[in-house]
C-alpha cells in the first residue's frame, strides 16, 4: 500500500506544471514588436485571499500574443510571465501569474490593491491596475465591555 502511494506521489510531482527553464528567453524579434501589454484583474478582491491576472503583448501590428503560464519544452510558448518583472506594495506576485492580497484590511483601504507588471526584456513597456478591496468576505467581531465594575451597557 505504501508503495502505491509513493509511486503516485512520484507521477503527480513529475505530471505538475512545468517551470521554465533558467536559460528560457523571449525571442528578440517578437520583443522588439511589443509596444504595449495589458493585464487583466479582478475588479475586486478579499484581503489575504489569491486572485487571478491575465497578461497580453499588444504587437504593433495590432494582433495580441498571450503570456502564458505553463511551460512544454517540445512546444514552448512564445511568451510566458516568468518574462514579467510583477511587483506591488500591497501583494505577492504568484508563480503562475496570479496574485496573494496582503492580509491587512486597513493598510488597503485607501489604496486598493495597487499592481504592477513589465517586459524583463524591455522595461519601458510596462502596465498598472489597482484592484478594489472587496471586504464582505471578511468575519466580523464585535464586542463591548462597560467602563469599570457592574457597568451595563455598550
Amino acid at each position: 500500500m505504501k508503495r502505491a502511494v509513493v509511486g503516485a506521489l512520484i507521477v503527480t510531482v513529475g505530471c505538475g506544471p512545468k517551470r521554465p527553464p533558467p536559460s528560457f528567453a523571449p525571442d528578440p524579434g517578437l520583443v522588439e514588436q511589443i509596444r504595449e501589454i495589458r493585464m487583466s484583474t479582478s475588479t475586486s478582491a478579499c484581503p489575504g485571499e489569491s486572485f487571478g491576472a491575465v497578461y497580453t503583448a499588444v504587437l504593433n501590428d495590432g494582433s495580441l500574443v498571450p503570456f502564458e503560464t505553463r511551460y512544454d519544452k517540445d512546444n514552448p510558448p512564445r511568451l510566458h510571465v516568468v518574462f514579467l518583472a510583477r511587483s506591488s506594495p500591497e501583494a505577492t506576485p504568484l508563480e503562475g501569474g496570479g496574485w496573494s492580497a496582503y492580509r491587512d484590511p486597513l493598510a488597503t483601504a485607501m489604496t486598493g490593491f495597487r499592481l504592477s507588471a513589465a517586459l524583463k526584456a524591455k522595461p519601458t513597456i510596462s502596465t498598472s491596475t489597482v484592484v478594489t478591496p472587496e471586504y464582505s468576505c471578511l468575519q466580523h467581531a464585535f464586542g463591548f465591555r462597560g467602563a469599570g465594575s457592574g457597568a451595563s451597557g455598550p
